[in-house]
């Protein structure tokens, strides 16, 4: 059921607006950023910060610290700065307000319908996950991981705080 509400807008927009329309490509991005993204919002962040800038060119890099900068301001960073991202890219896309509010709600909707997916088919497992010593391990490096992603958002944001021009 939760797969069917998470994807089937996904499906409509593709039939409707095509592959490339900037709603489906904001929907394709989003759902595989809920699904692939492990550790919280700032593993999050890393990742979409450097997608929608230097792969999507959704946003400029200035943007993109406008949007991490307005997330740091209240609690719940991973919703202000996905919506901000969705609506700038929506606007930018189709050169109106509603193209923004559109991109900013299909960015939310593929954001979070996964997220609960995931919580009520896991939730009934948790328990059981970590009482196996492999598993928990597994988990272990995952945290370990985040903490290597968190850090790699800390230095993208650095390096574009304190240098006009990035380059790789």
């Amino acid at each position: 059921l939760w797969a069917a509400i998470w994807l089937v807008p996904l499906a409509a927009l593709a039939l409707l607006l095509g592959p490339t329309h900037v709603l489906t490509e904001l929907g394709v991005f989003f759902s595989k950023l809920a699904i692939v993204t492990f550790g919280g919002a700032y593993a999050v962040l890393s990742y979409m910060a450097q997608a929608a800038v230097e792969q999507k060119g959704w946003l400029t890099a200035p943007e993109m610290m406008d949007g991490l900068a307005l997330a740091e301001t209240t609690p719940g960073p991973l919703i202000l700065v996905t919506e901000f991202v969705g609506y700038i890219a929506g606007a930018r896309a189709t050169g109106s307000v509603w193209g923004g509010i559109a991109g900013a709600v299909v960015t939310l909707w593929m954001t979070f319908a996964p997220c609960f997916l995931w919580i009520f088919a896991g939730a009934p497992y948790i328990e059981a996950i970590g009482q196996r010593p492999r598993l928990a391990g597994a988990l272990a490096a995952i945290t370990a991981a985040v903490v290597g992603v968190i850090l790699n958002l800390s230095i993208w944001f650095g390096l574009h705080v304190l240098f006009q021009k990035v380059e790789r």
